[in-house]
C-alpha cells in the first residue's frame, strides 16, 4: 500500500523527535509527493527530510536505504528504539505472523505509537499470504493492552483496508488474535 494520502496525514501527527521504524521499504504515493515537489519516493528518505526526524525502514531487500531484516524473524537488538512504527502494507506479506506482531511489539518503546494499514477480507484476494478482519486490529490492541487512538477504514486497490493507531502501554506482547486472520487465496 505504501503511504498515501489518507495514511500520511495519521503518521504525520505522531511524529515529533523520537526515531520513526517503517516495516518494509515503503514508497510515497503520488497524492503524497505532488505537495512536497523534489522529495523522495522511497518513504524513509521523504520522512527522514520533510520531517527531519531519524527514520529506518526494514525489509528483507535491503534497497532503498532499508535494514535488511527478515520481518518473521526476531529483531534483535532493536528493543524498545522506536516511538513510531508504521506498518502499511507490509505484515500480510510475513509468513510467520506471529513473529511479525510480537516484532512490532517488542521494538516499539513503551508510550510509543503503532500504525497499521492492513488488507481486510473481501477484495484482496491473492494480494497476500495473510488477510485479516475488520476486529483483527482491535482484538490485537485488547490482547496486548494497547490503547486505541484512531481507527479509519477506507478504499484502497482492489478493496477495503483499515488504518489503527494502537499505543504500546509497556506491557508484554501476550497473542495474536488468530480467529480474524485469514489465508490470502
Amino acid at each position: 500500500m505504501g503511504i498515501n494520502t489518507i495514511t500520511y496525514p495519521i503518521l504525520s501527527r505522531y511524529i515529533d523527535t523520537d526515531p520513526v521504524v517503517l516495516m518494509g521499504n515503503l514508497f510515497m504515493r503520488r497524492g503524497v509527493l505532488k505537495h512536497y515537489p523534489g522529495q523522495s519516493k522511497y518513504a524513509a528518505l521523504f520522512i527522514r527530510a520533510v520531517h527531519d526526524v531519524v527514520t529506518i525502514s526494514m525489509d528483507i531487500d535491503p534497497r532503498h536505504g532499508g535494514r535488511a531484516w527478515d520481518l518473521g524473524k526476531p529483531l534483535v537488538g532493536w528493543a524498545a528504539m522506536f516511538g513510531v512504527l508504521f506498518n502499511g502494507g507490509t505484515g500480510e506479506h510475513i509468513d510467520d505472523q506471529a513473529a511479525f506482531w510480537r516484532n512490532c511489539h517488542r521494538i516499539v518503546r513503551p508510550g510509543g505509537v503503532m500504525i497499521h494499514v492492513v488488507p481486510l477480507i473481501g477484495g484482496w484476494a491473492g494480494h497476500s499470504p495473510w488477510l485479516y478482519t475488520r476486529y483483527f486490529l482491535r482484538q490485537l490492541a485488547q490482547c496486548n493492552g494497547y490503547d486505541v487512538l484512531e481507527r479509519i477504514p477506507f478504499r484502497a486497490g482492489r478493496g477495503e483496508a483499515l488504518c489503527m493507531v494502537l499505543r504500546h502501554n509497556g506491557g508484554g506482547f501476550n497473542r495474536v488474535p488468530w480467529r480474524h486472520v485469514k489465508a490470502g487465496v
